[in-house]
């Protein structure tokens, strides 16, 4: 009896233990990570030991966590903040789903091994017979499979929730977790008839319905938002290209003026010197050049958009005493005009407008494009006074109408995942870098 009593201690050991690995997996596979490998996997194997620790001596305890269960979350959710991309939606839905499924999964099994053996669910989760062995081998395969689902419904929609929507969904998930504990609880407490048996695991089928229906509604919703949030992205790209187009023809025009003015100051001082009046002809081209210091930025790569669009800016960010500097191709053709022209020019507003806020400092902004065997980066750089990623990492608007501004970091993300590139930003050495990496086709 002894050696059975070990045995079957080594085993629920052995089925806690897989299922602390298996709530961490879920989290870990639900989220984006943000470490290398290495340290993912030493984050990994620490939250599941944490986990299977808590989990043990929850199970030391009461033979039905209930409730507690909840505590099993803490330990995967600063996992999931500390570890992994994505919103707080996600991360805080990823940490408590494999608890509330496991406790759904836990109590819609017993209920129904309750009713098939007409056995209580205390006898049951308090025995080391058959019945028991059944629930623990039966729960955690449907765990497993439950998990999978989940996993591979949830990578093809992304979840993209309002703060209202994710406070109900939470609130739901939560009451649901606690009516499952509630539910379980009393069936352990009073001696069931077949019939109250039978009520007690629909009421279990019901909730589980409902939390089905729930997730599906989520995952809708997410899908929608994120529509919402394509459609707000590329009205604003059209607005930006109206923008451009229009700008792009006063300078335009304004070059031409220019040229214009030249001609004529140019004939003025040929008749002057031919009069041999060099005071003069001196005193005209120093005022001309005086007055004429902050023309057009004019660039000749053989895009016209990148020329167009670099000079655009530079003009601009030059009117505001920012002083400029670029490193660009001859040739460059890995986006369109339209996609250029929003990726350039959304990198450098974002620029010029830290350099606005700081205008009593000096200032500088560069665009560099350089090109490897297998990749292309974009680089546009501004002065740093003040760090920004460590107030504000998501790099989100500080405006108050967020819904009106703070979609130009979509846009340019948007753009880079269109075409299979990345997006960074880092600072260093007193310059904030905005990096996007497009790969090259070596085939």
């Amino acid at each position: 009896m002894l050696n059975l009593a070990i045995l079957w201690g080594a085993f629920e050991l052995l089925a806690t233990l897989f299922q602390s690995i298996m709530f961490v997996w879920f989290t870990k596979n639900f989220l984006t990570p943000k470490l290398g490998k290495a340290r993912d996997r030493i984050a990994f194997i620490v939250v599941c030991l944490i986990e299977f620790l808590l989990i043990t001596i929850s199970n030391a305890i009461t033979p039905f966590e209930g409730v507690a269960g909840l505590l099993a979350c803490i330990p995967i959710l600063v996992y999931a903040f500390l570890f992994f991309k994505g919103t707080n939606a996600k991360k805080s839905i990823g940490s408590i789903l494999p608890i509330l499924i496991n406790i759904i999964v836990a109590s819609l099994i017993t209920h129904s091994i309750s009713s098939i053996f007409s056995i209580t669910v205390d006898e049951i989760l308090r025995s080391s017979g058959i019945e028991r062995f059944m629930l623990i081998i039966i729960a955690n395969l449907f765990l497993v499979y439950t998990f999978i689902v989940i996993i591979k419904y949830s990578r093809k929609n992304e979840i993209k929730l309002s703060k209202t929507e994710f406070t109900l969904t939470l609130i739901t998930f939560i009451l649901s977790m606690i009516m499952f504990s509630f539910i379980t609880s009393v069936s352990m407490k009073i001696q069931a008839t077949t019939y109250v048996s039978n009520l007690l695991l629909g009421c279990n089928l019901g909730l589980v319905i409902m939390n089905i229906v729930v997730f599906y509604l989520v995952s809708q919703l997410g899908k929608l938002n994120a529509i919402k949030l394509q459609n707000e992205l590329l009205l604003q790209q059209a607005k930006y290209q109206e923008k451009y187009t229009e700008e792009a023809k006063k300078q335009h025009q304004a070059t031409m003026h220019v040229q214009h003015d030249i001609k004529h100051s140019l004939a003025v001082v040929g008749v002057l010197l031919d009069e041999q009046k060099y005071d003069k002809a001196k005193l005209l081209l120093m005022e001309y050049m005086g007055s004429n210091a902050m023309s057009a930025v004019i660039l000749k790569t053989e895009n016209d958009a990148l020329n167009a669009i670099v000079s655009l800016k530079f003009t601009y960010a030059q009117s505001l005493g920012i002083k400029t500097f670029c490193a660009l191709p001859a040739i460059f053709s890995l986006l369109g005009d339209i996609d250029l022209c929003n990726l350039l020019g959304n990198m450098l507003d974002n620029a010029i407008e830290y350099c606005q806020n700081h205008s009593n400092k000096d200032n500088e902004i560069s665009v560099m494009i350089n090109f490897t065997e297998i990749n292309c980066s974009i680089v546009v750089t501004n002065t740093l006074h003040t760090s920004v990623l460590a107030k504000n990492k998501n790099l989100l608007t500080t405006k108050p109408d967020k819904a009106k501004h703070g979609l130009g970091i979509e846009t340019i993300k948007s753009i880079a995942k269109k075409h299979h590139g990345l997006f960074d930003c880092y600072e260093e050495n007193d310059l904030f870098f905005a990096k996007v990496v497009l790969f090259l086709d070596i085939h």
